[in-house]
C-alpha cells in the first residue's frame, strides 16, 4: 500500500510539473507570436499567438503518440504523429528562441545602461574625493577665498552624495550580462579565454532547450512512470479491477461454444478452463505473456470484441491465469 501511495503522488508531480512545462512553453511563444503579429495587425497577432499555443500544447502529445505508436507496430501512425511533432517542436524552438534572445537583449541592455552609470557614478566620487581632500589640505586664505572654497566644498560634497546613490542603486549592475561574465570567470579558471559576449547566445540555447524538450518530452516521461509500478507489482497494483465470475463468459457471443467453467467460490485456482479461453492464454502466450493498451486494442489483438475481451480477461483472472492491471495505455495483462 505504502509503495502504491508513493507511485501515485510521484504520477502526480510528475504530471503536474509535465503541465507546467507546457504552460509556459506556451506562454512564451504565445507572447513571442503575439509580438511578432502586432507589427502587422492586431488579428495577426491574435492568429499567431493562438497557433502558438497550440503547438506548444501538441508537440508533447503528437511525440507520445508516436512514441506509443511504434510501441504498437504501427508504423504509418507513429510516422504521421512524429511529422506532426517535428513540425511544432520546429516552430515552437523558432518562438521560443525569438522570446528569450530578445528577453535577454532587453535585460542586458537595462543591465548595461546601469553599468555604465555605475562607472560614472564611481569615477565622479572619487574626482570629488580627491578635491576635497585638496581643499582640505590647503591653507587658509582671506574672506573671500575661504568663502569661494566652502561653496565649492559644498558643491562637491553634493555630488558625492549623489554619485554614491546611484552606486547604491545599481550595486548588482557591474556587468550588463552577469550569468556570461560568471561562466566566463569559471572557463578562464579552467585554462580557457572566452568572451563574455560570444557566450551569450549558447545561454539563450539552453534556456531554449529547457522549455522546449522538457515541455516536449514530459508527457512521455510521466506516462512510462505507471507502466514501471505495474510491472514491478502486477499483483498489488490492480485494486479497481474486481474479477467476475466465470459463467459470464461463457454466456459471451464470441464463446458460446465454450462450456461453462464449474463454480467453486472457496477456490478459484485450479478451475477448468474453456477452450476459447485456452485461446486467449495462448496469444497472450505468444505475445510475451503480456500484452497492454485500451480494451478494444487488446480485443483486436486477441481476435475478440472490447466486451468479450473484457469478459475473458477477467474470467482469466478469476482462475488465477493472468494479472490485470491498470496503466497510463490502459490495461496491462501479465501472466502468472
Amino acid at each position: 500500500m505504502l509503495r502504491e501511495s508513493n507511485g501515485r503522488g510521484t504520477r502526480c508531480l510528475g504530471y503536474c510539473a509535465a503541465a507546467t512545462f507546457i504552460l509556459c512553453a506556451a506562454a512564451q511563444n504565445s507572447l513571442h507570436g503575439w509580438a511578432l503579429g502586432a507589427r502587422s495587425s492586431e488579428i495577426a497577432a491574435l492568429i499567431l499567438a493562438i497557433a502558438s499555443i497550440a503547438g506548444a500544447i501538441m508537440t508533447p502529445i503528437a511525440l507520445a503518440a508516436a512514441f506509443n505508436a511504434f510501441g504498437r507496430w504501427q508504423f504509418v501512425r507513429g510516422l504521421v504523429a512524429l511529422a506532426l511533432a517535428a513540425c511544432c517542436f520546429a516552430y515552437a524552438t523558432v518562438s521560443s528562441l525569438g522570446f528569450v534572445s530578445g528577453a535577454r537583449d532587453v535585460a542586458a541592455a537595462t543591465r548595461g545602461a546601469e553599468a555604465d552609470a555605475y562607472a560614472i557614478a564611481r569615477d565622479k566620487a572619487k574626482v570629488a574625493n580627491v578635491e576635497l581632500a585638496t581643499l582640505a589640505a590647503a591653507p587658509r586664505g582671506n574672506r573671500k577665498t575661504e568663502a569661494a572654497r566652502a561653496e565649492r566644498k559644498a558643491k562637491l560634497e553634493a555630488d558625492r552624495a549623489d554619485a554614491e546613490r546611484v552606486m547604491a542603486a545599481g550595486a548588482t549592475a557591474t556587468v550588463a550580462d552577469p550569468t556570461a561574465a560568471s561562466m566566463a570567470s569559471y572557463a578562464a579558471a579552467l585554462g580557457y579565454e572566452v568572451e563574455p559576449a560570444k557566450l551569450s547566445p549558447w545561454l539563450v540555447l539552453l534556456s531554449v532547450i529547457f522549455f522546449e524538450l522538457g515541455a516536449a518530452a514530459s508527457l512521455i516521461v510521466v506516462g512510462a512512470l505507471p507502466g514501471a509500478a505495474a510491472k514491478a507489482e502486477p499483483a498489488k497494483s490492480a485494486p479497481a479491477v474486481e474479477p467476475k465470475p466465470v459463467p459470464e463468459v461463457a454466456a459471451a457471443p464470441a464463446m458460446a461454444d465454450a462450456p461453462e467453467a464449474p463454480q467453486d467460490d472457496r477456490k478459484t485456482v485450479g478451475r477448468k478452463r474453456s477452450r476459447a479461453l485456452d485461446d486467449v492464454l495462448a496469444k497472450i502466450k505468444s505475445a510475451g505473456g503480456q500484452l497492454e493498451g485500451p480494451l478494444d486494442e487488446l480485443g483486436e489483438r486477441l481476435g475478440l470484441s472490447k466486451s468479450s475481451a473484457h469478459r475473458a480477461l477477467h474470467a482469466l483472472a478469476g482462475l488465477g491465469a493472468v494479472n490485470l492491471a491498470t496503466s497510463a495505455a490502459g490495461t496491462l495483462v501479465q501472466l502468472r
